[in-house]
């Protein structure tokens, strides 16, 4: 579930669908965000109120989820948060996030990748909030 390097710890949790296992949100270093496309980058996500409504995906083949992502912190030192619509299992530092928007005609017309990089921390896990799974709760799924 965890590890402390500076007490050399890890921390296990029975099964593969503990609370532990599960977060709702990721950040990223904005510093560390590679933009694809010069025409995108943190304006595009500074520009909507409320953060910019795309799809995520942090292994390969795994199917693209939705979520929010927002920047966050002071200029020189921003944070891309990213709010995903469903729990997502097993994030963790260092992983790379890849973000997409739909084409510009919906879903069906594919997805253009705005980037990615390296997740510098995962948010809490559902079990330090205390929250329950949904029942429904998926583990990842590939395509």
């Amino acid at each position: 579930c965890d590890k402390d390097p500076g007490t050399r710890t890890v921390f296990v949790c029975p099964g593969s669908q503990h609370p532990a296992l599960y977060c709702d949100s990721l950040t990223v270093r904005a510093k560390d965000f590679c933009w694809v496309d010069q025409a995108c980058d943190s304006s595009l996500v500074l520009s909507r109120p409320g953060g910019l409504r795309c799809f995520y995906r942090l292994r390969h083949r795994q199917i693209l989820a939705a979520a929010t992502a927002r920047l966050k912190g002071a200029p020189g030192n921003r944070l891309l948060e990213i709010t995903f619509d469903e729990p997502m299992r097993a994030v963790a530092p260092g992983q790379h996030l890849a973000l997409y928007v739909s084409g510009s005609d919906g879903p069906k017309a594919g997805y253009h990748c705005l980037g990615g990089g390296p997740i510098s921390a995962r948010g809490p896990s559902y079990w330090e909030q205390g929250k329950d799974l949904p029942a429904d709760v998926k583990s990842w799924a590939m395509s």
